[in-house]
């Protein structure tokens, strides 16, 4: 079973020197986390998002968070489509226009949709929710509600996504799976996890 890790290390940038708007104008300056995926060939693969709250592990502060979504063959390309759409989601979030950031979103749905058609039909699930331990090399596993909710939303979003590819309700699955992206994105940028 191929296990894909986004490892989350958080690097503080202050919001000034961001070239983004901030969601709304309540919203605290925004900041930046970098998420990296460890594949099966060890490769290492960084992408760094805007937004809007950061949580720092409380007994190992430079220890990256992970998130787990597993799918059963190896598939390097799924890993940086994967990353690659969270980037565009959290663009899109905090683009100063809005056409801009309706752009971006579309092409975020789009790099999910293709990150789905290359698994072929091979089911994805959320697996394990903690940070990685750099000290011991060992990962620990925590109960981080916004953190597991955000690796469900992203894999019930695949799952969607596939389900629609020659489905007669191939639309109303394409928003269904578009609200769980969006959701994971606000998960991952606010701290907290939505829903039941």
């Amino acid at each position: 079973m191929k296990k894909l890790r986004l490892a989350l290390a958080a690097l503080v940038v202050a919001g000034a020197a961001l070239a983004v708007a901030p969601a709304s104008p309540a919203a605290a300056s925004p900041s930046i986390e970098c998420y990296t995926i460890v594949d099966d060939y060890g490769q290492v693969h960084y992408h760094c998002y805007v937004v809007g709250a950061l949580e720092e592990i409380c007994f190992c502060k430079t220890c990256p968070w992970i998130v787990d979504i597993r799918e059963q063959i190896v598939l390097p390309e799924f890993d940086e489509q994967i990353l690659t759409a969270v980037d565009l989601l959290s663009q899109a979030a905090y683009a100063a226009d809005p056409r801009t950031g309706a752009a971006l979103h579309d092409r975020a749905v789009a790099q999910f949709t293709a990150a789905a058609q290359s698994l072929k039909g091979t089911p994805v699930t959320a697996g394990f929710v903690g940070y990685h331990d750099i000290t011991t090399g060992k990962d620990v596993a925590t109960r981080t509600a916004w953190l597991a909710a955000a690796s469900q939303d992203l894999a019930d979003g695949v799952t969607l996504l596939e389900k629609s590819f020659g489905s007669g309700d191939s639309a109303a699955l394409v928003r269904a799976a578009t609200a769980q992206f969006d959701e994971a994105f606000q998960e991952i940028n606010q701290k907290a996890a939505i829903g039941g």
